[in-house]
């Protein structure tokens, strides 16, 4: 029997390639964080977030790709680490930098969170579970 991550094969072909999205947008980020030189413990912050982003999502498509157990886990992680930095990069903005907020910043915080908010839903409710059969010769027998 072959090994499954998801029932269908929808879910995972999404979860892959929002994946290599994120790779693309974070590896991005990444080398334009690195090449700016201004030295601040903010901007370290930014850089290390950044990069553990970058090294869960490669972790979690290696173990896609790999059709691992753990995949699920490490895409939950993955997705409500993103959903928090959405949420928290809205309030920051809000209510520390006190800058008024438009309407694209309405608009990509509400798509960007029904979309994680989606894949970590569909990801759980689709997810693949094995059903154990560990009695399947006593069925039928009677045990005293």
């Amino acid at each position: 029997m072959k090994k499954k991550v998801f029932k269908f094969r929808i879910i995972g072909l999404l979860v892959f390639l929002f994946g290599i999205f994120i790779s693309i947008l974070f590896g991005y980020g990444i080398s334009a964080e690195y090449s700016n030189q201004e030295n601040g413990t903010y901007r370290y912050w930014i850089l290390s977030f950044a990069i553990l982003v970058f090294l869960l999502n490669h972790t979690s498509l290696i173990l896609l790709i790999k059709k691992s157990v753990r995949t699920v886990f490490f895409l939950n992680v993955l997705y409500l680490l993103l959903l928090g930095l959405i949420v928290f990069g809205f309030i920051r903005k809000q209510i520390y930098l006190q800058i008024e907020i438009q309407e694209y910043d309405i608009g990509f915080t509400s798509i960007g969170s029904m979309i994680l908010i989606f894949l970590i839903f569909a990801i759980n409710r689709f997810k693949f579970k094995e059903v154990q059969y560990e009695n399947i010769d006593f069925i039928g027998k009677n045990e005293e």
